[in-house]
């Protein structure tokens, strides 16, 4: 497919079955956003006294944050530019907050639920790469946003909200509205719908309080 999509000359080359050597770059790769996305979960388990096994959705949207920020902040020495700037030729100027925080999110639809409020509560998973849009995560789905805003010091972490985001990035939602596009979008496949009213009822929990295991 790679070869197909570039003007120039692509030589195909299959590795040794099970020679990890041969495929040296692509091996450091995976263990670079392996390592990256290791450290996100141990931010939140350090925060929340929450424990992440190998089958949580959280591993999902870790490794994916964890390729996005290489892409945009890594400078490889090479080129002595990340990826994003070689491409764009500019360096990537979007703030970055810390992963699972959790933050008051503009909803999606909100202009047209102006009688309901406007921001709901989720956890931080990244930003959109092609839109640079915030991708917040709820117990109701998840959800783009341009509009995020942080909250005091001391309710950044909830562990509360980190268990009732349950989704990953193929599954959002429990309900899509419409029927699906005619034409395959590059925007990915997060839940633009307005959420469902109980989304807003959720409030984080004081500090201090029970840590779930």
């Amino acid at each position: 497919m790679i070869a197909d999509g570039r003007a120039q000359q692509v030589t195909c080359q299959a590795s040794p079955v099970g020679s990890h050597q041969s495929n040296g770059r692509a091996e450091r790769a995976v263990q670079t956003l392996r390592g990256l996305a290791r450290v996100y979960l141990e931010q939140i388990k350090e925060r929340t006294r929450i424990i992440f096994n190998t089958t949580s959705c959280w591993w999902t949207w870790a490794l994916r944050h964890a390729a996005w920020v290489y892409n945009r902040f890594h400078v490889r020495r090479d080129t002595r530019m990340t990826p994003y700037a070689k491409i764009r030729m500019k360096n990537c100027a979007q703030p970055v907050l810390p992963f699972g925080e959790l933050v008051l999110a503009r909803r999606p639809g909100a202009h047209l639920w102006k009688s309901e409020t406007q921001f709901v509560y989720g956890c931080w998973l990244g930003r959109d790469a092609h839109t640079d849009e915030h991708i917040v995560g709820s117990k109701a789905g998840v959800f783009r946003t341009r509009a995020v805003r942080r909250l005091v010091p001391d309710r950044f972490w909830s562990p509360e909200a980190v268990q009732d985001m349950q989704w990953t990035p193929w599954n959002t939602a429990a309900v899509t509205r419409g029927r699906p596009p005619r034409q395959a979008s590059a925007a990915e496949p997060i839940l633009t719908a307005p959420l469902p009213g109980h989304a807003a009822a959720f409030r984080p929990a004081a500090a201090g309080g029970a840590a779930a295991g």
